[in-house]
């Protein structure tokens, strides 16, 4: 008995220090994702500095800063990082199901083509069934 007591011990010290990582990782994957779009912010042929789309972002740009930021590249950055986390999440619920490799970017093509060939079509059921039928194979 006195064993077991240990033994749960560990495994929730284990588990804290798992959950410690995670959380750490999390905030340096963020941070990571911040910096980028600053540096995605800040790259075209205006000469934007990174220092001035910060000083935009807080509110201390000037007019032509704001409308670059704001109007052109915010947008393009938003954009491609919520595209970024649709295809990841895409990709995980395929590998879910069994599509593991290549077959996640083909399953991912052959669904959305018939998503946009058949907007009539695009139930949940439906989209599932087409999904599993990509496990089964050809």
């Amino acid at each position: 008995m006195e064993h077991n007591s240990y033994l749960s011990v560990d495994i929730l010290e284990s588990y804290d220090l798992f959950l410690r990582r995670k959380r750490l990782a999390l905030l340096i994957l963020l941070s990571v994702l911040a910096a980028l779009m600053l540096f995605a912010a800040a790259s075209g042929s205006s000469g934007i500095t990174v220092s001035q789309v910060l000083e935009t972002v807080l509110g201390r740009g000037t007019t032509q800063t704001e409308a670059i930021v704001f109007r052109v590249r915010l947008p393009r950055v938003m954009t491609a990082v919520a595209v970024g986390a649709a295809l990841a999440l895409s990709g995980g619920e395929l590998a879910a199901l069994g599509l593991e490799g290549p077959a996640i970017g083909a399953a991912q093509r052959r669904l959305a083509a018939h998503i946009l060939s058949h907007p009539e079509d695009n139930t949940p059921a439906r989209l599932l069934a087409l999904a599993r039928a990509e496990l089964s194979g050809p």
